[in-house]
């Protein structure tokens, strides 16, 4: 359905083929099939080839433009991402606290521990990167973990809520079967390894949830 929706564009066959070029990367560099490959992981692969300067011939500076906009168009995206890449890449980026908020967790003590981890983590990420761990860790971790068992107040997960997680999070919110769950553990396996490490240097503000 892509391929037929890039072919039916009003314009050169070499950026149709770039566009197919573009998605093809992506799902390969992030090992994840075309039905996981959200606005956040396709904005981080074109912002990563623009500062690499991976694209090829006079592309670098168009990388990702057709191809977010047949993948808009054809309902692939949500509406409420951005209609282009363009408008993408020019809306302002949003604070720690905005990305946590967005998903509208209840526990107040969490979602500050998620504030303060993610604006951590920004200074070593650009903000595609932090934008999708924030949807990792907030939307397809503690999300879930809320559905489960509403009065979980910390991190420490009894079994039962934590296998009840893992079979959750197989499934998308739409329904279908996930193919990038590895992408979820490993966010979530970073949260628990660098708050330990942390809390070593700094027990008075992350030890608590070790």
């Amino acid at each position: 359905g892509f391929f037929e929706a890039v072919e039916a564009q009003d314009t050169s066959r070499l950026f149709k083929r770039l566009a197919v070029f573009d998605v093809c990367c992506a799902l390969t560099i992030q090992g994840i099939a075309y039905p996981d490959l959200t606005p956040e992981a396709f904005l981080h692969y074109s912002v990563s080839t623009r500062q690499g300067r991976f694209g090829v011939y006079t592309y670098g500076n168009y990388v990702g433009h057709l191809a977010w906009q047949v993948m808009y168009d054809t309902g692939h995206f949500p509406p409420s991402a951005p209609a282009t890449l363009r408008a993408c890449l020019r809306a302002p980026q949003l604070s720690a606290d905005e990305l946590v908020d967005q998903h509208g967790i209840t526990n107040p003590a969490v979602r500050q521990l998620l504030v303060d981890y993610i604006e951590r983590r920004s200074h070593d990420l650009d903000y595609g990167t932090t934008a999708s761990l924030a949807t990792l860790l907030v939307l397809n971790f503690w999300k879930g973990v809320e559905a489960i068992n509403p009065d979980q107040q910390d991190l420490r997960l009894s079994q039962e809520t934590y296998q009840a997680w893992r079979q959750a999070i197989r499934v998308r919110h739409d329904g279908k079967r996930r193919t990038d769950e590895d992408r979820i553990l490993q966010a979530v396996r970073a949260l628990y390894f660098d708050l330990q490490a942390w809390a070593a240097q700094e027990p008075e503000r992350w030890a608590i949830w070790v």
